[in-house]
């Protein structure tokens, strides 16, 4: 099925956001989450699932910045590659659109985030800021609704929309990098004893 992506009904932000934070009433582990989406996507019209990928993209990058990379460099506790970033960013979006909007026009107040404090303790069990599944489940979820493995990929193809696959910050600041952790986010790296 070819879809019009100027043309795409539903999922807009809010509707969007709304699936976020049911899938969080539903369950808390992130696995849980992503698998009631997908359920809950594969029950609406094609282009509304695709509606819901393109939305993810768009959503997502608003924290696709060098400043939140650093913030994920102090999370992920002094590593953060490509994958882990990239995946960091869907993490951001389980937290919810309040603390995901927050953090994006200010990756510091993160600090002020009870997900993010549970990594000052030294449980062995705590799982790592990352969400890969949320970047799959519309995929999925439109393959359960055609039966068509890849079917997403084919349809976004044919229109022509390439999303991206790895963060690709804007090269907005000469100080890129590892020391951008400290000087502009200095509650998070207090917070998580980095120093400053």
């Amino acid at each position: 099925m070819s879809v019009r992506t100027a043309k795409l009904p539903g999922v807009d932000t809010s509707e969007y956001w709304d699936l976020i934070e049911r899938s969080r009433l539903h369950a808390t582990d992130l696995d849980d989450r992503a698998e009631w989406l997908v359920n809950e996507l594969a029950r609406l019209p094609l282009t509304e699932i695709v509606a819901f990928r393109l939305r993810h993209a768009e959503i997502k990058k608003a924290a696709d910045t060098w400043t939140m990379w650093g913030a994920a460099y102090l999370i992920c506790d002094g590593w953060c590659s490509d994958d882990t970033f990239w995946y960091f960013q869907s993490w951001l979006i389980s937290l919810g659109r309040e603390t995901y909007e927050r953090a994006t026009a200010n990756p510091d107040t993160l600090a002020n985030a009870p997900e993010v404090q549970r990594f000052t303790t030294d449980a062995e069990d705590l799982e790592p800021p990352e969400w890969e599944l949320l970047d799959y489940v519309a995929d999925e979820a439109y393959e359960r609704a055609t039966g068509e493995e890849d079917g997403l990929a084919r349809t976004l193809e044919e229109q022509g929309i390439e999303l991206p696959i790895n963060p690709e910050p804007p090269d907005d600041d000469p100080d890129a990098g590892q020391s951008i952790s400290a000087r502009k986010l200095p509650l998070l790296a207090a917070l998580l004893q980095k120093g400053t």
